[in-house]
């Protein structure tokens, strides 16, 4: 796979810029030359420069991290801040997107699923968007898909110290994920953000964590979502 199609940063304008500052709630009717003339509305968190970006919150979070009795949440928030209709939640499972191997249960594997969970919801670049940023609190997250995945390439997936990349799976989910939109003519540019700008998948991933344990890994889509939807916000379960 071409290492040109791994993820870049995003870079703000200054330091302390925050994603109020930079992306705004805005309802797209299909007169925007943002939205693609089969969806007649959405709401997004968009560029306020008026770019053709957006922006999605992901996050993950682990009870008792490194423990036999780790359990594991993900969510994602793709609606702006509109709760709880547009947040995605679900418990991690133990199997992950390859089938045959079971993984222990993490915070950084959760921040991961996160983001293949929004990745795959749905094809962003049907909506007319031709950049996405992924804004995480996880600088595991952020720096794997921006700076390491160049590296892991190139060395068959292995680490600097010759050990094997942890989380492989997720991370060779995620990189055909980025390439497929990269192919489709969508960038996907990653955000570290604090914890406090993204309360609220924060607490969906924490509240998912107590979810029920689910063993099979089944990915959220955006078409079967909008039909079963009730309350808006979905407990995957086994």
């Amino acid at each position: 796979m071409a290492v040109q199609a791994v993820a870049k940063a995003f870079v703000p304008p200054h330091a302390d810029s925050t994603v109020n500052d930079l992306f705004h709630t805005v309802e797209l009717r299909s007169d925007s030359p943002f939205v693609a003339p089969s969806f007649s509305r959405l709401v997004r968190k968009c560029a306020v420069d008026g770019r053709r970006q957006f922006l999605i919150y992901t996050d993950g979070a682990c009870l008792d991290d490194g423990q036999p009795n780790a359990q594991a949440g993900w969510a994602f928030d793709f609606m702006a801040d509109q709760e709880p209709n547009g947040i995605i939640s679900g418990r991690l499972e133990r199997y992950g997107p390859v089938v045959g191997h079971a993984y222990r249960q993490t915070s950084n594997r959760a921040e991961l699923r996160a983001v293949l969970a929004a990745m795959r919801f749905r094809r962003w670049e049907y909506e007319a968007f031709v950049s996405l940023v992924i804004a995480t609190s996880s600088e595991y997250v952020t720096r794997g898909a921006t700076e390491w995945l160049h590296h892991w390439i190139r060395n068959d997936w292995t680490m600097s110290n010759g050990e094997p990349v942890e989380n492989q799976d997720l991370w060779f989910a995620i990189l055909q994920a980025i390439h497929r939109a990269h192919t489709a003519g969508l960038e996907i540019q990653f955000w570290t953000i604090p914890r406090s700008q993204n309360p609220m998948a924060d607490g969906a991933a924490r509240r998912a964590a107590h979810f029920v344990d689910v063993d099979h890994y089944h990915d959220v889509d955006y078409c079967a979502w909008a039909y079963e939807k009730s309350d808006g916000l979905i407990q995957l379960e086994e």
